[in-house]
Parts: structure tokens; sequence; C-alpha cells
């Protein structure tokens, strides 16, 4: 009950929040219009300040029981004065409440009641302020300060449209036949500036909604923060359409007739009033946004579509790039053909068609899992578990390598797949695979293993498939990497380390962030060169050195890895590959030692195999110097996911 009633006050808050400052702008600029009897601008403006006043303090008493997960917390003034100490919404709350309290006093003034530029420029200032109260809170914050300004920008444009078809619905119910025709100018005046307002409007609000989304388009079917933001799309535009017909085509009949003729101003004032109510359901729409999580973030535990779009599964499938060619070529013709204003049949036509030819291009099958988040990080247990599991369950169709030259192969209906050199992992997501894990592949000969595998072995299965995947990426690394140029499909495994003298990370999340060297050795073979290593600067370097023993004995140095070795070495062998020696067949062959380089952002750069590579970093300062040349990069990626995508 209390979230149900917290989304209705928050609801009534905005509704007056945007209101307000567009009656007040607008009562500004038109100073000398006279209305005939009561100036019911007036009385809705001090009810927009009442309703403000009273929405923000329950906003805030919501809030607040919200938090404390304590109903009686609605009644309960200390409560409220905690919330507004310990939070940010809290603190904002209060300043939108002071800002207006302070607008009320104005209004009450008798300056304001006379329409005095001063008072009325004051109470328009502070309205907007309390309305601007609301960015540093809302999902924009997330994204900076850019965003937040953003954000504001957005609420400042719809607060001047949406007061501003309140007040003009307002001036069409009072006016007398006499004052029409300044009505009416007031409202052309209104339609040319509301052009460039809704472009910024609509620009600003794609922005905002792009960074909710992206990159998990399908959100916007699948969650309730995307069929909300649809809702919304959908309404704004029967707005525009509506606000178009009045601009271009009620309007002008209205001024070129007399400011007598009842039929056109009863028009004007019907459509004018349902863009208003519209608009009010929009509000509604954007506060349950604002409550909804956002869609970039939702979880999609169960898809409900068999079909999904995607332009990187379909593309590879005979006949797509030919389809998708001639679905533009009619969606350009139908395009071309409607702004020349020709045939509305043909141009109906040739957009359906090239529509409908486009999404049958990009449709490809879904499964109730497709995009399910998995339950277990991409990390190094998780894959050598999932190893572990390959090696039991899988090998003897897919191979030891995952090329789909197992034993069993030939005897299956359909030959298994490549996994490891063809791009299945990126033309799918990772819960197509839980679910054919899961449930098996109809008509393949794979099998089902819900039965025999928990859901989290399932997903170490599914951790290790993309693995080997980006193992069989990484042959391109070299001792030296490509300047500002980190690989997206390249993010290291995460795991924790403790070393011989007890520190302890994680390679993600260690502060500071720095460049690590995992040093994959085996002694005695390796012990000269770890020796060697151990000789570098590497807090000076802004470095971490980890070794990892790939068998047999452990190294007695400090930067040993004494925990979790044999899973980090399992999963870090896997980008051995190099494009001499990719290793497709056979139980693979490790190497006896080998480096790795990853940056402070979490991406894998470089390698360095002593066997293949030749000299590469023989020497510690070429290390040392490729160290420093990342350190001096900036972010060019975002952070690595922590489960695969």
């Amino acid at each position: 009950m209390i979230p149900l009633l917290s989304g209705l006050a928050h609801g009534l808050a905005l509704v007056a929040g945007l209101a307000l400052p567009g009656c007040c702008a607008w009562r500004y600029f038109n100073p000398r219009r006279v209305l005939q009897g009561r100036d019911l601008l007036l009385s809705i403006t001090g009810g927009l300040v009442l309703l403000a006043a009273t929405s923000t303090l329950a906003v805030l008493a919501l809030r607040a029981a919200l938090a404390s997960g304590d109903p009686r917390d609605v009644l309960n003034p200390t409560a409220w004065l905690a919330f507004a100490r310990t939070t940010r919404s809290g603190q904002l709350l209060v300043v939108q409440g002071l800002l207006v309290l302070v607008g009320a006093a104005v209004w009450c003034t008798p300056a304001w009641r006379r329409g005095a530029p001063a008072a009325v420029a004051g109470l328009t200032v502070l309205a907007l302020a309390s309305l601007l109260c609301a960015s540093p809170t809302s999902h924009a914050a997330s994204g900076g300060a850019g965003l937040i300004l953003i954000h504001a920008l957005h609420l400042a444009t719809v607060a001047w449209w949406f007061g501003g078809l309140l007040t003009l619905v307002v001036w069409l119910t009072q006016t007398h036949t006499p004052g029409r025709g300044a009505t009416l100018r007031a409202l052309a005046g209104f339609s040319r500036v509301a052009l460039p307002m809704m472009v910024t409007t609509v620009v600003s609000g794609c922005i905002l909604a792009w960074t909710q989304i992206a990159p998990v388009w399908a959100s916007l079917v699948a969650t309730q923060y995307g069929i909300l933001l649809i809702a919304k799309l959908t309404l704004l535009a029967v707005i525009l359409l509506l606000a178009a017909c009045t601009r271009w085509l009620w309007l002008p009949r209205a001024l070129a007739t007399a400011p007598s003729a009842d039929r056109h101003w009863r028009i004007l004032g019907r459509a004018l009033s349902a863009e208003w109510v519209l608009a009010l359901v929009l509000l509604m729409l954007a506060t349950g946004l604002a409550s909804s999580i956002p869609g970039a973030h939702a979880t999609i535990d169960n898809w409900p579509y068999p079909w999904r779009f995607s332009l990187v599964a379909s593309w590879p499938e005979p006949g797509v790039p030919g389809c998708l060619a001639a679905g533009l070529a009619l969606l350009v013709l139908g395009v071309v053909n409607g702004l020349c204003r020709h045939s509305v049949w043909l141009t109906s036509a040739s957009v359906g068609g090239g529509l409908s030819l486009i999404l049958t291009a990009l449709a490809v099958p879904a499964s109730s899992n497709t995009y399910r988040t998995p339950s277990v990080a991409f990390d190094a247990i998780s894959i050598a578990h999932g190893a572990q599991l390959y090696a039991q369950y899988c090998t003897s169709c897919h191979g030891l390598q995952g090329k789909g030259d197992g034993p069993l192969a030939q005897s299956t209906p359909k030959a298994p797949v490549d996994l490891l050199t063809e791009p299945h992992t990126a033309r799918h997501t990772p819960g197509d695979f839980f679910h054919w894990v899961t449930y098996g592949i109809p008509g393949s000969g794979m099998p089902g293993f819900a039965a025999s595998l928990e859901v989290d072995a399932r997903w170490d299965l599914v951790n290790f498939l993309h693995a080997i995947r980006r193992g069989y990426d990484a042959r391109i690394l070299s001792p030296t990497s490509v300047p500002e140029h980190p690989e997206p499909g390249l993010a290291a495994p995460d795991f924790a380390w403790r070393t011989r003298t007890d520190e302890r990370g994680t390679l993600r999340n260690a502060e500071p962030a720095r460049a690590v060297v995992v040093v994959l050795y085996t002694l005695p073979a390796s012990d000269a060169r770890l020796r060697e290593l151990a000789k570098l600067p590497w807090a000076t370097l802004g470095a971490r050195l980890l070794a990892v023993p790939l068998t047999g004995a452990a190294t007695t140095l400090p930067f040993a890895v004494i925990e979790d070795t044999a899973a980090i070495a399992r999963t870090y062998s896997e980008f051995r590959r190099t494009l001499s020696d990719p290793d497709l067949f056979g139980a693979g062959q490790w190497p006896v030692h080998m480096e790795l380089l990853i940056d402070r952002y979490g991406y894998l750069r470089a390698r360095w195999i002593p066997a293949t590579d030749g000299t590469g970093w023989a020497q510690p300062g070429v290390l040392a110097a490729e160290i420093s040349r990342l350190n001096a990069e900036p972010r060019l990626l975002p952070p690595p996911a922590e489960h695969v995508h």
C-alpha cells in the first residue's frame, strides 16, 4: 500500500511541479491580457502551489516509511527528519518544500494578484527551481552531471509546454467573443515556440531513454520499464499529431474567420483540452517510469516471445543480406513517396512491405531463457568447474577442444557445431546456451542436462564455452599490445588471489586499479625468470605481479598465488593459442611458461610465450615499458561485465 501511495503522491507532485512554472511564465509574458469576470488562472496557480506543497510533504513522509520499512513512520515527523538528514533524496525534497513555501508566500502578496512582473517572475523562478530539484535523484543521476543537465532541460521544456497548454485551455474557456482575437494570437505564438520546444523535449527524452535501455534492447518489450516507455512514446505521438492538426489545420481556419465563428472556436477548445488530458496521462506514465527499474538493469528471466531480432545472429544466414537490402529499398521508396505527397496507398504498401522484410530478416528463434541473467559470475572458479563438466558430459560429441569432432559426432542426427572457431557464442546469448544445456536441442541428438546438473553447474558450463572462444580469439595477442585498442571480447576472467605475504584481492576490484601481469609457470624451468621479474619496481610501475603454477611445485617468492591456483591456471591456459599454433585438436598442449598482461581496466592486452614468441619480454625493461604505456591510456571501453553477454 505504501509504494502505491508513494507513486500517487509523486505523480501529483510532478503534475503540480510541471504545470506551475508554465502557468506563471505565461502570466508573465501576457501581463496586459484582461479577462472578463474572475481570473480563473489566478485560482488555478494557487491550487497548484497548495498541491505542490502537500504532495511534496506526502512524498517525504511516504519515502521515509519505505526506507524504514515501518508504515507507521508515515505519521512520524522524527522519521521524516531522519530520512531528510541521511539521504540525498530527502535533502532535495526538503529544498523543494522550502522553495514551494516561499512561492506560496509570493502568491499571497497583492503584487502577485495585480500581476506585477517582479512577483510573477519570482514565483516562476521558484517553481522552476523546485521542479529541477528532481533531476539529481532521477535515473539520469547515475550517468553523471551531463545527464542530470539533460534531464533538467527536459523537465524545463515539458513544464513550459504543459503549463502553457493549461493556460490556453483556461483562456479558451474564459474568453468572451470580443477577446477571442487576442486568445487566438496567443495560441499562434504558443504554436510557433512549441515546435523547437517539443523538438528539444523529444531529443532530450530519447537521450535519457537510450541511457536507461541500451544495450538491453529486449527490455523494451519484456520489462515494465520498456512497456511503459513504449506506451509513453505512443501517447506522445498521438499528442504531436493532435498538436500538428491544431497548428496547421484548425488554428489557420479560426484566424481566417471572424472572431465570432463559434464552430472553429469549439474545435480548438476541444483539441487543446484533449491534448492537455493526454499530457496528464503521459505524466502518469512518466511517474511509473521513474519508479521502475531501468531496462538496462532489469532482469528478463522469462522471455515471452518465440523469436528475437538480431543482426549479428541473422546476418550469416543465407538470403538475409539481400532481404535486408530489399526491405531498406522499399522503406526509402515509401518515405520519399510520402514526402512528395504521392499515392497514400503506395506509401503505405512500401513502408509496410519494407518493415516486414527487415523484421523477418532480423528475426531469429528464441526461448524463454534467451535473456536470462547468469546466476554465476564469469570467473576462474566457474570456468574451471565448467571445464571439468565439459570433459565429463560434452567431449564425446563436441571433442576435446570444442571442434565438434568427438568420437560420437558421426553418430548424431546432426553434426555437432564447432564451438571453438565458429562465432556461435557471439551470435547467441548466454541464455540460449543455458537453454540448450538444460533442455537439449530437438533433432540434433543433444540431450538436456536439467536432471543431472544443478542450475549453477549449467552456468559454469556456459562460462567455459565462452572462455574457450575467448581463448581462440586471443591467438592474435603478442608481446606488444596495440596502442589504445583493447579488444572487447578479451575481458580477463576475474579471480580472487592471496599471495605468500597474505596480500589479498580480486583482479577487477583492486584498489588502486593497477595493471596485472599473470605468470603461469612451471618449476624448475621458470625459476630464473621469476627471480628476474621480482627485481622490477612493481609499485613504481603501478602494476602487480601474480605467479600461478601450471603444475607441480610452487615458488617461494612473495608474489606467488597460493589459493585456487588450479582454477586460475586452467582458466588462463585457454589464452595460450597463437596464430601459428591455434591448438585445434587433441587434449590441448599447455606451454611450460606464459605471461599475460592485463591493463588496469581489466582487459587482456598482451602475452608472451617464450617457446613461440622469441625474445619478447626476455628483457624485463621491455615489459616495464609496455606496462607504463598501458597505464598512460585513458579508459577506452566500459568495465568488463561480471557475467557473460
